[in-house]
């Protein structure tokens, strides 16, 4: 009992501790009467005035009207500290971060790199890729690849995959566009399924379905057309309402409503609306 009561009545006069890191630092912990602050403060952690400072900066919470200043530096002089600010925000090579955790830089996670290209979780949104939209008013995002979605502003529930892919969104919504360059140039146009590169490239209307590379590549205002197949309704431009099924089906229609072709390169060359095609290069 009285070692412990000996203990107890030396912490409040001086407590001497050596931590060893990887840097071998040597830090001294003093507690100092309240109008004697230390003369030497570098790597001295101590109680000064009711509050705590590091090596002459002040790091417990905010009192008095008085900030304290960001703490922590592994090694002087070096570009990539870690610091943490009175918010409660922990920086690694970050000097006022502004999240709980802002990493400037990539995280290395048993072999798997974290953070290269950039990208971001929230609870509304999920992008991973290049940039980070706008995102005002929009929710619901999934958005991967290189720039895929990079524009969005107001738009909600757009899934969005590849690179490219639906670059130009602004405010259209409820969108699922894959594939390379799919969707590129689409601002407005919503309810639109599109997988495939270059599906879809020009569209800016909606309800359409594009499965398949280039099919309905160069559809802008038509609206309600469905195009299945490699190249199937590329040409297509403010036709409607078309159903184009199979490879280069339907392929050179542009203004032409109410189509039906399915089978292979079937209405190929058919301009014309109202016409039904069934089987390979039927009516072609």
């Amino acid at each position: 009992m009285k070692k412990l009561m000996l203990i107890i009545l030396m912490i409040p006069i001086l407590v001497y501790s050596q931590i060893e890191s990887l840097e071998k630092l040597t830090v001294t912990i003093v507690k100092v009467p309240n109008a004697v602050p230390p003369t030497i403060k570098t790597n001295l952690l101590y109680a000064y005035g009711g509050h705590l400072y590091w090596s002459g900066a002040r790091i417990d919470s905010v009192s008095s009207g008085v900030a304290p200043t960001n703490f922590w530096t592994e090694q002087a002089g070096a570009t990539n500290n870690a610091y943490y600010n009175r918010s409660g925000n922990v920086g690694i090579g970050k000097t006022n971060p502004t999240a709980l955790l802002d990493v400037n830089g990539d995280a290395l996670i048993n072999g798997l790199v974290a953070g290269t290209g950039g990208g971001f979780l929230s609870l509304r949104n999920t992008v991973f890729g290049n940039t980070s939209p706008p995102f005002s008013g929009a929710g619901d995002q999934v958005l991967i690849g290189y720039n895929a979605g990079k524009s969005i502003v107001g738009a909600q529930s757009n899934v969005i995959i590849g690179s490219f892919a639906g670059d130009k969104i602004t405010t259209a919504s409820q969108n699922t566009i894959i594939g390379y360059a799919a969707g590129t140039e689409n601002v407005s146009g919503g309810q639109n399924t599109i997988m495939g590169k270059d599906a879809g490239f020009w569209v800016t209307a909606d309800n359409n379905s594009f499965f398949g590379m280039r099919a309905g590549m160069n559809t802008t205002t038509g609206y309600c057309n469905t195009a299945v197949g490699s190249v199937a309704m590329n040409n297509n431009g403010s036709g409607h309402s078309n159903v184009a099924i199979g490879a280069s089906s339907l392929f050179s229609n542009t203004t032409a409503s109410n189509l039906v072709s399915i089978g292979d390169s079937s209405l190929f060359h058919s301009t014309g609306g109202g016409n039904t095609a069934v089987g390979s290069k039927s009516a072609w």
